[in-house]
């Protein structure tokens, strides 16, 4: 009797007897030992690391070669022209691409500073006209239409009863009687208010040579003043009811001003949301905004530059950051082995540039720390890049700032503080408070999500914390699993559906669930490759 490999031979006389035993097995398996977040972290990141070295480096497919078939990848051979005569060196080419990128960068400035003048001129003409077009051109230009409209207008307003409240009293000969507002509109116009303060001449006839300037007449017998005298209590009230009316049609004049003015301005590309609260409206924002590429690099999440996303409409952008081999504080991918965008610095410059060339537009950054740096690392990039001055610091820093408490965004961008960070982590507002704090602010659904219909609205972090109070994230981009791995790389290709407005799985599926939920729509909607122009709506 003999048995190959443990199994019975069929030519054996009992191998019957063999078969009916049963199979001796080894020792159970082990469970799987539970990972701490850092260990997954590291694992994910050694997978990562190993998929990207098999894509760049793949391995030599000797059948291939011994077969003489052509290869599967072929290296392009770029021809270079060279327009010059004279050849130039390496770092001659260098000065020569740093110079033409200076230059280009400071036409670029010039440009967007002619064409902030030249809004602004646009503004204040629209202004003009609309001014011109509510007060009327020939109101109060002359005598004619001033008493052509005597008595003729009926219409009420605060401004013809306050005029006629003043010239009810007793006039005297040489005054002229009370007249109603010249134009229709009840405003306030201020060459009428200043023709109506000026002393009026007197048009009857000039005074003979060697007689007094007026005849005044002495008091009467009960003591009243008589005729060309005034008394200095009636002097008094006199200059005191003149002050206020110059006060009052101040005010007015001021407030019809502002109000003309924002009801020309947009702010953020629509004039609806200037008396909108930061708090009552709702932003699209672009996920790792900073990983900019090919839709088939699974790497990236966006194919626009961070210019290009603002230009689209996008105001809010989120971006992780990490420090590099060199200690520089990076736009990194999970790591900066994996995919380095470039300096904090360098992506804080294209902002502060699109911040110069855009006044009427507030913009959020949320940015992820991922090496748990202290605030002060990010406090000394922003005052290197001069983003402090825009930077916004609520009024009862450093507690948090109430949802009902926000500014409206007209308030921010007069104020100049067109600018509003968040960290999510490590965030100090006593060290630096124009730095706030994420998730004392917000809260946020879950991210990584694989499932294309969006079903759920949780409140995912922080964990176990209460949703009254806050504003709140919907992370609306889909990830999958790279092929023969376990990592999640962005599912680039399904974003075209993600992003739609309506319909199964879209933006506006998924923000409809989480307003049931909460009672109120989602004030940011986080998405991979935004191609589209935004509008940005209330929540309310």
């Amino acid at each position: 009797m003999s048995t190959k490999g443990g199994l019975p031979d069929a030519w054996d006389d009992d191998w019957e007897n063999l078969a009916d035993k049963p199979e001796i097995s080894g020792p159970a398996p082990e469970p799987a030992k539970k990972l701490t977040k850092a260990q997954k972290r590291v694992q994910h990141q050694e997978l990562q690391k190993q998929l990207w070295d098999s894509a760049e480096n793949p391995a030599r497919n000797l059948w291939l070669e011994a077969q003489g078939a052509v290869p599967l990848k072929q290296e392009p051979v770029i021809q270079r022209v060279v327009l010059t005569r004279k050849p130039a060196t390496a770092a001659q080419e260098d000065e020569d691409s740093e110079g033409e990128k200076r230059r280009k960068a400071e036409l670029t400035l010039e440009e967007r500073k002619r064409k902030a003048v030249t809004d602004r001129e646009e503004k204040v003409r629209k202004y003009a006209e609309a001014r011109e077009r509510i007060m009327g051109t020939g109101a109060a230009s002359g005598p004619a239409s001033r008493d052509s409209s005597q008595g003729r207008d009926t219409r009420k307003s605060h401004v013809k009863a306050t005029n006629s409240n003043l010239n009810s009293r007793p006039t005297s000969a040489g005054q002229s009687p009370a007249r109603s507002t010249p134009n229709g509109s009840g405003l306030f116009d201020p060459e009428d208010m200043g023709r109506r303060l000026a002393p009026k001449r007197e048009t009857t006839s000039s005074p003979r040579e060697g007689e007094p300037a007026r005849q005044p007449r002495g008091p009467d017998t009960n003591g009243r003043g008589g005729f060309g005298f005034a008394s200095r209590d009636t002097m008094a009230m006199g200059g005191i009811l003149g002050v206020m009316v110059l006060a009052f049609a101040s005010v007015i004049l001021l407030a019809t001003t502002i109000a003309i003015d924002m009801s020309t301005v947009p702010c953020n590309g629509w004039p609806d949301n200037c008396g909108r609260k930061y708090s009552n409206i709702s932003f699209i924002g672009t996920h790792d905004s900073a990983f900019v590429g090919s839709i088939y690099d699974p790497r990236v999440n966006q194919e626009k530059t961070g210019t290009q996303q603002l230009d689209a409409g996008i105001r809010i952008l989120q971006a992780q950051t990490h420090q590099n081999a060199a200690g520089t504080l990076s736009m990194c991918h999970t790591s900066c082995t994996e995919l380095d965008a470039g300096s904090l610095a360098r992506y804080l410059r294209e902002v502060r540039t699109w911040l110069e060339g855009n006044p009427n537009d507030v913009v959020t950054l949320l940015l992820l720390n991922g090496d748990d740096l202290d605030p002060s690392a990010f406090d000394a990039i922003f005052g290197r890049s001069r983003m402090r001055d825009y930077a916004f610091v609520p009024a009862s820093s450093p507690r948090t700032l109430a949802i009902s408490d926000w500014p409206t965004l007209s308030a921010l961008i007069q104020l100049n503080k067109r600018l509003i960070v968040f960290l999510d982590s490590k965030a100090n507002t006593t060290k630096v408070p124009y730095i706030l704090p994420e998730f004392d602010y917000f809260f946020e659904t879950p991210y990584d999500t694989t499932d294309p219909a969006f079903k759920q609205c949780t409140l995912d972090r922080p964990a176990g914390s209460s949703p009254e109070g806050k504003m709140y994230i919907v992370n609306h981009f889909l990830d999958k699993t790279a092929l023969w791995t376990s990592v999640l790389v962005p599912d680039n290709a399904a974003d075209f559906t993600t992003n739609a407005a309506t319909g199964k799985g879209s933006i506006g599926a998924q923000a409809a669930l989480c307003e049931k939920m909460y009672g109120r729509r989602p004030n940011v909607v986080f998405a991979d490759i935004t191609r589209i122009k935004i509008r940005i709506l209330g929540t309310g």
